[in-house]
């Protein structure tokens, strides 16, 4: 397992066996930035639970849940005596394994905090089953509470006043706050590789061009996006299909001037999700100009370094996609920046800046301040020259600065 360090000292691999003046510097920097809480990184490492009778047939294990590894290298080697949060806990943790829920061993292998806990009626229970045992003390416990609260004191969350549930606004996000969310996304933008400049693409009016969507059942937002600018050839392929699908999809498409390939952002299995993904991907775009947009799953971009074009958005909510359609067309620049190492290809910070917008973008009118229901009065005027016969027929856009609020 690794953990976060100063950037001085590069990505530090910690173990039992790390020798003490190693970690000297670590703990150095950790007190003189007062680091009061600090949450761990979901990884599966070597649980240093060797000559365990219970782990013998389980090598691989998450750190959260690793007892030696966070009260042995963290709290004792490190002398860290922070506030320590879990990782989002798994669904996949072999509980069967253990005498306890997930959360409740995540809270016994020594984290205070537990993120992603599903199963609340059986972590109390298996807490006071815990206590009963002896697994963990009251004196365990009370620490726990305290650093919980010292944080929230540090932080200035104990003097709020406490919010009736019943008064919080509920539904769709205000204005500001989706404003502030397309800006958020628009930043987080990647372009990680673009060996011959095809983003944004160029001549748009000559080009024969096709997406193909992994893992969606249906024609995707970044598809819906991509018609905005021109005439598009698209597909679908759900996440049970197979390589040979894909191969044969991608076959039927060879004669495209350019091909955006989409992947979803998914935690299903899938046989796509695979070597022969590369490999087929790879084959491709020896013939044909692919372009590919890689949805959340950071890690998955390792395995496709190689792959020529490249653009890592980091999920695939509808306003992610239709992020991502505008960036590839011109829309939008980019000029986003990796917030952690990937490989060794894409380290921390790296992105590939276009500055320029090319071609008009596409936004909803709340986003430029602009109220939705004022606008149903220019769709009222259209209707009603054509139910007039002033004119067979219309189109409308309009646009300000650039971004078109209405088509």
């Amino acid at each position: 397992p690794y953990l976060p360090v100063p950037p001085a000292f590069g990505k530090a691999k910690v173990s039992a066996k790390t020798p003490e003046a190693s970690l000297t510097p670590l703990r150095q920097w950790w007190l003189q930035h007062g680091m009061p809480g600090q949450q761990l990184l979901e990884a599966a490492g070597p649980a240093l639970q060797s000559g365990s009778a219970e782990l013998e047939d389980f090598g691989m294990f998450p750190i959260g849940q690793s007892r030696p590894f966070i009260q042995n290298v963290i709290r004792d080697r490190f002398d860290y005596r922070g506030l320590l949060i879990s990782p989002v806990l798994s669904e996949t943790f072999p509980s069967n394994e253990f005498k306890y829920c997930p959360e409740a061993q995540a809270l016994l292998a020594g984290n205070d905090l537990i993120m992603g806990a599903s199963q609340e009626e059986n972590t109390v229970r298996d807490i006071f089953k815990a206590l009963e045992s002896e697994d963990l003390t009251e004196a365990e416990l009370d620490q726990k509470v305290y650093r919980n609260l010292f944080q929230k004191a540090m932080l200035g969350l104990d003097t709020l006043t406490p919010v009736a549930p019943n008064s919080l606004p509920l539904g769709a996000p205000g204005p500001e706050l989706r404003r502030l969310d397309y800006a958020v996304t628009a930043g987080s933008m990647v372009l990680l590789r673009d060996e011959h400049k095809r983003v944004p693409l160029r001549n748009i009016g000559n080009k024969k061009v096709a997406s193909v969507h992994i893992g969606v059942p249906k024609r995707s937002p970044f598809q819906r996006h991509l018609a905005h600018y021109t005439k598009v050839n698209h597909a679908q392929l759900p996440l049970d299909a197979d390589k040979d699908a894909l191969a044969r999809q991608l076959k039927r498409l060879g004669k495209y001037d350019c091909v955006y390939v989409a992947l979803s952002d998914v935690t299903e299995e899938s046989a796509l999700e695979s070597p022969e993904l590369r490999r087929i991907l790879l084959d491709f775009q020896e013939s044909t100009r692919l372009v590919l947009v890689n949805f959340g799953q950071y890690d998955r971009t390792r395995a496709l370094d190689s792959i020529e074009v490249l653009v890592q958005a980091h999920d695939d909510r509808v306003v992610s996609q239709e992020l991502a359609a505008q960036v590839v067309m011109g829309g939008l620049p980019v000029q986003g920046k990796l917030p952690a190492r990937i490989s060794e290809r894409f380290a921390s910070g790296h992105g590939l800046a276009r500055a320029d917008k090319w071609r008009l973008s596409f936004v909803d009118p709340e986003i430029i301040g602009l109220e939705r229901a004022a606008l149903a009065e220019i769709d009222s005027i259209a209707w009603s020259g054509v139910r007039n016969g002033a004119y067979p027929g219309c189109q409308v856009i309009a646009a300000k600065d650039g971004q078109v609020f209405m088509h």
